[in-house]
């Protein structure tokens, strides 16, 4: 290996420590906003909002290291499609960041603890959901288009059971009060998006390998 290469690979695990570290930021700060709306614990609510500053700022440095890194070497076709895609995939995380203080907002508006029943529910969505991210980050990391593809399918049966998460919500309209109600189906929503988000990381990854830009549905 020359000299160009092995400083080109150093720069290459940087990248990918760095967005690595944001993934967990992100991943920590979904859980601590699902203990805040779970618990209601206001003072870490706050905590997660202002967390999301140092996100936010690590964000756009994996951004400008990227560009320097292709600026720099002008790499061939497979570190182009990595970089292409970590640029995507730190947006992705960013955004899943800005989830969790939505979370936290929501959490605020309560007066009172969730109802257990769906309490219970979000811990479990939330626990699926950042499971599945967790996989992602993994498969994208290791570059195992396998993984990600298998993961993507998990995605979908997530949603599939959130159906009866709405049902269920829907169906105490006369016993619950709006501000509960609404904080529920906002939190449900992010946690699907999520999901959603952690699919694109997915559809990245298979890119990032194979050249593929999305599997047909």
């Amino acid at each position: 290996m020359s000299h160009l290469e092995e400083r080109m690979e150093k720069d290459l695990n940087y990248i990918r420590n760095w967005l690595w570290k944001i993934g967990d930021s992100v991943e920590a700060a979904l859980r601590s906003a699902k203990t805040t709306l779970i618990l209601k614990d206001n003072k870490l609510a706050n905590e997660v909002v202002l967390g999301d500053h140092p996100i936010n700022r690590d964000s756009r440095q994996c951004d400008r290291l990227c560009h320097t890194f292709i600026a720099r070497y002008l790499p061939g076709a497979g570190a182009l499609r990595e970089m292409a895609s970590t640029i995507r995939v730190n947006v992705i995380l960013e955004r899943i960041g800005d989830y969790a203080v939505t979370i936290c907002r929501e959490a605020l508006q309560l007066d009172t603890p969730l109802p257990e029943k769906f309490s219970a529910r979000i811990d479990s969505l939330a626990d699926d959901s950042i499971d599945i991210l967790s996989g992602a980050r993994s498969a994208f990391r290791e570059g195992n288009a396998e993984r990600a593809i298998a993961l993507m399918d998990a995605v979908k049966r997530m949603e599939s059971r959130m159906d009866g998460f709405y049902d269920e919500l829907f169906a105490e309209d006369d016993r619950m009060d709006a501000t509960t109600m609404m904080v529920i189906f906002a939190v449900f929503n992010i946690f699907k998006r999520v999901g959603d988000q952690a699919k694109n990381i997915c559809d990245q990854t298979v890119f990032a390998v194979h050249g593929v830009k999305k599997l047909p549905k």
